[in-house]
């Protein structure tokens, strides 16, 4: 009797075992949020880096200072840059003083030696065709005008000179008499000789020296024409110039390093003398104003969780509860947290990721700490 009650118990203690690990799996997946789920605080971190390569000069900041947006936390040596920009300066201003041989001036320019080109050409013209009759009927005319008032004036003068030979005038009615006599004869022989060279034609000397004036024009003129097309050219080293400078500029200001964003200065990862190259990171910065914290719920729980709804967390660092808003659930499942076993035909438990945003003014919550997520229940106090 007792053999076969112990047969029986030991049956029964075998039987409970088997479907207790049977239903096991299904109890385990009933989600039904009332167990926590854990994270992590995190904030918004920033690695600073150098744009350039380059000696580093001084670090202004340590391992938790607080920095504001763009304030300087390092700078790398720069004195051969400043160099580099002054040269480029130096360049810039000399490409510069060519910039008043612009397209306006430059056509002035032509237009001028043109007109300069045309005279003598007309000037040439009227020396090889010599005078018009015209112009030597009035040649003529004037010295039978000059050749009249001179005779009136030297009539004058006997006239003055006999009155002073009696003394019936002073000598200065004689002298100016003599002065107007002496005028009127250069006019004279000034249109006569005017006049003579005229009538003779033009001589080959003055033909040869209009042909080398309109000579001399017309390559002023394609001089002025020729500075036209170094125009572009000129503009475009003024631009390559203007370019040199800039980037030599933004060298320079690279050689400042300044935090992207106010926050904590939790790792410094250089030291003033060190040889550094473009994109090494100098220093990282965590923004702790507003935090997160980032878990990954169960798939059988996610279709309760709806964007900006309060969820309660308790923040183990600081050992306090504390109310966030879900601010992001994942679109799509992350990983399996069970795996389904080839025996049960079970499927795999996969998970979604989660964030929940708080306000953290006072900054007692830091980077890291572990935080336990109630979907359902409220932490216990």
């Amino acid at each position: 009797m007792d053999k076969k009650r112990t047969a029986a118990i030991a049956i029964g203690v075998i039987l409970l075992t088997a479907i207790g690990f049977i239903a096991f799996p299904w109890m385990s997946r009933s989600g039904n949020g009332k167990e926590p789920i854990t994270g992590y605080v995190e904030g918004t971190e920033v690695t600073v880096g150098s744009k350039i390569a380059g000696r580093v000069q001084e670090v202004l900041v340590k391992e938790g200072d607080f920095v504001e947006a763009g304030q300087v936390i390092a700078r790398l040596e720069s004195r051969e840059l400043v160099e580099q920009l002054n040269q480029a300066k130096a360049t810039f201003a000399q490409a510069e003083v060519g910039r008043t041989l612009t397209a306006d001036t430059v056509e002035g320019s032509i237009s001028q030696a043109q007109a300069v080109l045309n005279a003598a050409r007309a000037n040439l013209e009227a020396l090889q065709n010599g005078a018009r009759p015209q112009e030597i009927e009035q040649l003529r005319a004037a010295v039978t005008q000059a050749q009249v008032a001179y005779d009136n004036a030297k009539l004058n003068y006997n006239r003055s000179q006999a009155l002073f030979d009696s003394g019936a005038a002073p000598a200065k009615t004689r002298d100016d008499a003599k002065s107007a006599m002496d005028a009127a004869q250069a006019t004279l022989k000034m249109a006569q000789e005017k006049l003579s060279l005229t009538e003779e034609g033009t001589r080959p000397e003055q033909i040869d020296g209009a042909k080398a004036q309109v000579d001399q024009a017309a390559a002023t003129v394609q001089l002025a024409i020729a500075n036209k097309s170094q125009v572009p050219l000129k503009e475009a080293a003024i631009d390559q110039a203007k370019a040199v400078v800039e980037a030599a500029q933004a060298m320079v200001d690279n050689t400042v390093i300044k935090a992207p964003q106010k926050g904590y200065v939790t790792a410094k990862m250089v030291q003033p003398g060190e040889m550094i190259s473009a994109g090494l990171p100098i220093a990282t910065i965590v923004d702790t104003d507003t935090v997160w914290v980032k878990a990954n719920v169960p798939e059988n729980q996610v279709a309760k969780l709806t964007i900006g709804q309060d969820v309660s967390v308790r923040i183990e660092g600081i050992e306090q509860n504390l109310i966030g808003k879900l601010t992001w659930i994942s679109a799509s499942a992350d990983f399996a947290t069970k795996k389904a076993s080839q025996d049960s035909g079970d499927f795999d438990r996969k998970t979604f990721g989660i964030k929940i945003e708080f306000a953290n003014t006072e900054g007692l919550m830091k980077n890291g700490m572990s935080a336990r997520i109630y979907l359902d229940n409220p932490p216990p106090q």
